[in-house]
């Protein structure tokens, strides 16, 4: 079969994701009727760039609702894919790089067929590279500026081991996931000599087991060029390392985690915690943290975020505490506080009151301009809040008809105050959960 229902399926949720309702590309019965014939299937993606190309002209927008646009690759299409994307890699720089090519165990001649790829990204994926596949790497990885892995630990040695020691120079971004726990120390090695090839590595994202990037960061790498840092994929996060090598990562802006020590935390473990984030370098501006089920059911999280010296929130621009598992307003009030700089903030709001300190309109955050609350459960925050860039707010809550018109009547509220107006709401549904997404501009004001 040429075309089948995952193309329409990939269209339709790039057109949800923006907000915009069309017809299908083609007609059950054209997806039939092209079932025969080779260049329906290139046909109906020139529609599918067509039809996605005026998203990607708000550019902003589509950073936040379509991070990657992913096309899964079959054998038997590998040849007009290749010629479509031989074309829009030299035409349309823009959607070249939110395509992702995946390749797989079931895609030998994959590397073969593919264009030159100038910065797309190439997506591994399986346990054991063939013998064809290690080969044909050679040819395409030196090309590509992103590289997402995700093999075996016996998969990933079998690929690094057999490809040239410079072969990743050109690399930008890596995603690694080894999806089982390596069962000698040469994965290590191995990963050790692939990042030290990487001159040009600016994003990296790990998702392995602790003792490998344990073993990473004890070696003479160029962390210092590393500007984004993913490890929420660890599944405990080596705290002694962290604190002791994070010095390396002088240029660090973004850095996700997950905070998690051992079990049976004590006052020292989290105070190994602290110490990791007052090592973070000047240059961070842009953190997410994340916290597993141990640290939600205990004070420990609430220790860590308020212990933190207040510089280094001053200087963030980007938080997001969405999966942080924060059960106290007064936190989330103290941060906000402290993080003048934000542009943009995601949160959850509890149940819990303010303190009785907090004044209407007495949170301000001049440059605010993305404001996401999930699982929100306290509209007081709004009647706190102070936001006179605000943008855009997105508010999820699972609430009745009633308290629902309290929450859009302090949003209205926070936005009149501020100075700002509405652009346009909406407001979707999703099980229990009523989400209303407002975009806001400067002008006069306009009820939500």
């Amino acid at each position: 079969m040429l075309i089948d229902k995952k193309y329409l399926d990939v269209r339709e949720r790039v057109l949800n994701d923006a907000g915009i309702r069309n017809e299908p590309i083609l007609s059950p019965h054209e997806i039939d009727s092209s079932k025969t014939l080779l260049c329906d299937y290139e046909a109906a993606l020139h529609d599918l760039y067509r039809e996605i190309a005026p998203l990607l002209v708000q550019k902003a927008r589509i950073e936040e609702r379509l991070q990657t646009f992913r096309i899964a690759v079959s054998p038997h299409k590998q040849i007009p894919v290749c010629s479509l994307w031989r074309r829009i890699s030299r035409n349309d720089s823009e959607l070249w790089n939110n395509i992702a090519l995946k390749a797989d165990a079931s895609s030998e001649r994959l590397f073969e067929l593919l264009p030159p790829c100038a910065s797309a990204t190439l997506v591994i994926r399986g346990s054991r590279p063939s013998t064809v596949s290690v080969t044909s790497a050679r040819n395409i990885i030196p090309q590509v500026r992103n590289l997402e892995i995700r093999l075996t630990p016996v998969g990933f040695e079998g690929l690094f081991d057999n490809l040239p020691g410079d072969i990743c120079g050109k690399l930008e971004t890596l995603h690694f996931y080894l999806t089982s726990s390596p069962e000698n120390n040469a994965t290590p090695l191995v990963l050790t000599k692939a990042l030290s090839s990487m001159g040009n590595l600016r994003s990296l994202k790990l998702g392995c087991d602790k003792g490998i990037l344990r073993q990473a960061l004890s070696m003479e790498l160029p962390w210092h060029q590393i500007v984004s840092l993913d490890i929420s994929g660890l599944e405990r996060i080596p705290i002694v390392p962290i604190s002791k090598y994070i010095q390396q990562f002088k240029s660090l802006e973004s850095l996700t985690l997950t905070l998690t020590d051992h079990e049976g935390i004590t006052t020292a473990g989290t105070q190994l915690v602290i110490q990791a984030f007052r090592c973070l370098p000047q240059s961070l501006c842009s953190l997410t943290i994340k916290a597993n089920s141990y640290y939600s059911s205990s004070t420990s999280m609430h220790l860590v975020l308020k212990n933190i010296q207040p510089e280094a929130w001053a200087r963030l621009v980007s938080l997001d505490l969405t999966d942080a598992q924060i059960t106290d307003n007064a936190t989330i009030e103290k941060l906000l506080r402290q993080c003048v700089q934000l542009v943009s903030f995601r949160s959850t709001v509890l149940r819990a009151r303010w303190s009785v300190d907090v004044r209407v309109r007495d949170i301000v955050l001049p440059h605010l301009t993305s404001l996401h609350f999930a699982r929100a459960e306290d509209y007081w925050i709004f009647e706190c809040l102070s936001v006179p860039r605000l943008k855009e707010i997105v508010l999820a809550v699972m609430c009745s008809e009633e308290k629902w018109r309290l929450y859009t009547s302090a949003v209205r509220e926070m936005i009149v105050s501020s100075g700002r107006s509405v652009h346009s709401s909406f407001t979707t549904f999703k099980g229990f959960t009523t989400t209303l997404n407002v975009v806001v501009v400067a002008g006069t004001s306009r009820g939500v």
